[in-house]
């Protein structure tokens, strides 16, 4: 299992924070099954999933999505987050 430096976590769920947050709040809504979710934020990740924070009525909820391949590199999280990102909006116009 890849491990990532925590100025690798905090650069790319900065980044996911400040201008993805409705593609996080997507994900959590559609992937994570927090479908009544107001927001999300990404608080970090590991070889095999993202973790999200959702905000739901009784606060935040952790949301752990597991990635569709594990992730070796920044540049691997960086696909797979597009990957879920991908699923999420299938899955939202499948309604």
């Amino acid at each position: 299992m890849a491990t990532f430096d925590d100025d690798v976590i905090e650069a790319v769920s900065g980044y996911m924070n400040s201008s993805q947050a409705e593609n996080l709040l997507l994900m959590a809504q559609v992937l994570g099954g927090e479908k009544d979710a107001t927001a999300a934020r990404m608080v970090g990740f590991d070889s095999d999933a993202l973790l999200l924070l959702a905000t739901v009525a009784e606060g935040e909820t952790e949301v752990r999505l597991e990635w569709p391949y594990p992730c070796e590199t920044r540049a691997d999280v960086k696909d797979r987050l597009f990957l879920l990102l991908d699923r999420a909006i299938a899955a939202w116009d499948g309604k």
